[in-house]
């Protein structure tokens, strides 16, 4: 679901928001504060209706909470006239206690607007909200407390009006709880005790002080017990023992408030320390300079020959840049027309003489060479740090892709291989069908089908002589198909089926089943497979191409099991007649009891006195029961299974046998003792 929160209490917001992103919801947030929190969506809280309008249109919330405390009123309207426009299916209004004229104006719209139009719109009352806050909130009472405490203030608090305190959590699953239960209903809920901000204030010296735990008045529950009988809803947080907590939250949110001012002033002073360095360091260097040339040139013939000054420049230009290596060039020149001045020489006559001149000008050149040259050789190599950061997050990111790449292709793996369709698996359920029984084979797909196509209106027909005649399907009370139908009666599916093709109705035809497959042997249909009722959702390819798969393996071993049949026809039946060998009549007859236990099948036992001829016998009661119909001899009796067949409706064929002048009786098994 969608849910979006609007309100301006941070910390509620935050625990409303985490509570239902545990459920799996997506969230988003109107609010002041921009909560930096990488799971919801944050919208900035705005006046301007057509934001809202963007968001509502663009979204589609299934849930509005609103939490009423210092929000306009204007803001509320817009709100509900959105959820209205896009069918939002719930507005929840937490509204905190506050007297002020606009608080109740958005109570009695929020009230207005539920009775003019039809929407789930509930209220959940609240006294007052604590639990572990932000210190930016100001407006959170037990917070204000705690810091006149630490801070040694000493104030008359109130002790006349006493309050229900509830913590942020609680109200957070008392909200979820009304949406869980979708209830349109005005509730009122608090925490399990009264405190006035003077025992507030108590408690917490208290518990600072470490003396005897300040006691709280309880609160007695009968004034929400609608709502904790209508939600299952229970209160977790106690404000006495929860005081403790929050004090240690603030002191440590404190303390870190107070390293990260540290922090931020160390690093402006870090800046201004990088800033003015190089000035520093080239004053101080020029100053070097005046001074050697000033006192030592004298006695020294060296400081004649050596310029200082150049030294200087380019010392500074290789250091700094251009900047000081210009700013060197204009100290440089400015000394060297005080020495000139110092020695006699005019102001004018510096500017004439081509020396000075000169030497005034390699002073520039000099500084503009030198601090280009070191500008451009960091440049250099800060473009290539730049390249290098750029291709190590390249490279780190390819990486990133790589290994993701790597894990989903392992978890793909994982699910192709032992996922409930795959083809691994399908080829492990199929080979529970290596039997040499047809009966068995037939019933033990209905149960692979079922498993794999997700549906229980499975069943499976043989075909003879243009009638279909149902063997085995579902168990499932609400399905039941026809016992017999006329291959005629399958309409567009008949030629599919004919040709031997599976067919799937793509018209949704009612009369006709959901997907239809042909079971082939000797290019000659021998069974059908039909699927019922399937969803539409599944008609698809995906779910076609899992039917034929499933099909064609559960062909294979039937087809193998009639050929294993017909290869031991004279094994298994008595010579030139329809009736099975005492072992194989047991046989079968086990694997019908199974099937009617599990009520896939139905079957009807009829015991049939031998006659001398047996052969005459046997071609009195082939004309009496159908293709899929079964006949054995054991202990001197004649033993028939009627397939798909209950007692009642075994009577036509009990009836046809009466009339051929034959004992006949429906017992429940072959009796040994015959």
């Amino acid at each position: 679901m969608k849910i979006l929160i609007v309100g301006r209490v941070d910390s509620l917001i935050k625990s409303i928001a985490h509570r239902f992103y545990k459920e799996g919801n997506k969230v988003f947030i109107l609010s002041d504060d921009e909560l930096r929190e990488p799971y919801y969506k944050n919208y900035k809280l705005d006046s301007l209706n057509y934001k809202y309008d963007y968001i509502f249109k663009n979204t589609h919330f299934d849930k509005v909470i609103y939490i009423n405390h210092n929000i306009e009123s204007s803001i509320l309207l817009n709100i509900l006239e959105l959820s209205k426009t896009y069918e939002t299916s719930q507005i929840i209004m937490v509204n905190l206690k506050n007297k002020s004229k606009e608080h109740i104006l958005c109570e009695n719209i929020f009230r207005e607007f539920k009775r003019l139009y039809d929407i789930n719109m509930s209220i959940l009352y609240i006294d007052r909200v604590y639990g572990e806050v932000n210190l930016k909130e100001k407006e959170d009472i037990v917070l204000n407390i705690i810091k006149d405490v630490v801070d040694n203030k000493n104030k008359n608090y109130d002790n006349s009006l006493k309050n229900g305190y509830i913590h942020y959590l609680d109200v957070a699953e008392a909200v979820y709880l009304l949406s869980k239960y979708n209830k349109n209903k005005e509730y009122y809920i608090c925490g399990y005790e009264l405190a006035s901000d003077k025992d507030i204030y108590n408690l917490v010296l208290s518990t600072i002080k470490n003396k005897d735990i300040y006691t709280l008045e309880k609160i007695n529950t009968k004034d929400f017990k609608e709502f904790k009988e209508d939600t299952n809803f229970y209160i977790k947080f106690s404000l006495s023992k929860e005081i403790i907590t929050i004090y240690n939250k603030y002191i440590n949110e404190s303390n870190s408030t107070e390293k990260i001012k540290e922090i931020k002033k160390d690093k402006k002073q870090n800046e201004f320390i990088k800033v003015t360095k190089p000035y520093v360091e080239n004053i101080g260097m020029f100053l070097i300079v005046c001074f050697i040339s000033s006192f030592l040139s004298r006695n020294n013939s060296i400081f004649t020959i050596i310029d200082l000054k150049i030294i200087y420049i380019i010392v500074i230009g290789m250091m700094h840049g251009m900047k000081q290596s210009v700013i060197a060039s204009i100290l440089s020149c400015l000394l060297l027309i005080l020495n000139q001045l110092s020695q006699g020489i005019s102001i004018i006559s510096i500017f004439v003489l081509s020396q000075s001149l000169v030497q005034m000008l390699m002073y520039v050149l000099l500084g503009i060479y030198t601090g280009y040259a070191s500008d451009f050789k960091n440049n250099q190599i800060k473009e290539l740090k730049r390249i290098n950061e750029e291709k190590n997050s390249k490279y780190e990111f390819l990486e990133d892709i790589y290994n993701s790449t790597y894990e989903e292709k392992r978890e793909l793996e994982e699910k192709v291989i032992s996922s409930k369709d795959s083809f691994g698996k399908i080829y492990s359920y199929v080979k529970e069908l290596d039997s040499l029984k047809p009966q068995y084979i037939l019933r033990s797909s209905i149960d692979i089908m079922e498993e794999f196509l997700e549906n229980n209106n499975i069943s499976i027909y043989t075909l003879n002589n243009d009638y279909l005649r149902l063997n085995v399907k579902s168990n499932n009370k609400d399905f039941n198909p026809l016992k017999s139908i006329k291959i005629n009666d399958l309409y567009e599916a008949k030629d599919k089926l004919l040709n031997k093709e599976i067919y799937i109705n793509k018209n949704l035809n009612p009369k006709l089943p959901s997907m239809v497959a042909p079971i082939v042997k000797d290019n000659k249909i021998i069974s059908i497979i039909m699927v019922d009722k399937i969803k539409f959702s599944k008609m698809n390819l995906y779910y076609q191409n899992l039917f034929k798969v499933i099909v064609s393996l559960i062909e294979t071993s039937i087809i193998k099991a009639y050929n294993y049949e017909e290869a031991t026809i004279k094994e298994r039946y008595i010579d030139e007649t329809i009736f099975l060998r005492k072992e194989y009549l047991k046989s079968a007859l086990k694997v019908c009891e199974i099937s009617k236990k599990e009520k896939k099948s139905d079957y009807t036992l009829l015991k049939v006195n031998m006659l001398n001829d047996i052969n005459y016998l046997s071609k009195e009661i082939s004309k009496c029961i159908r293709s899929t119909d079964l006949a054995g001899v054991c202990n001197n009796h004649v033993y028939i299974i009627l397939n798909n067949t209950n007692k009642e409706e075994s009577s036509i064929v009990k009836n046809r046998l009466l009339g051929k002048n034959l004992t006949v009786k429906i017992v429940d098994g072959v009796d040994e003792d015959d």
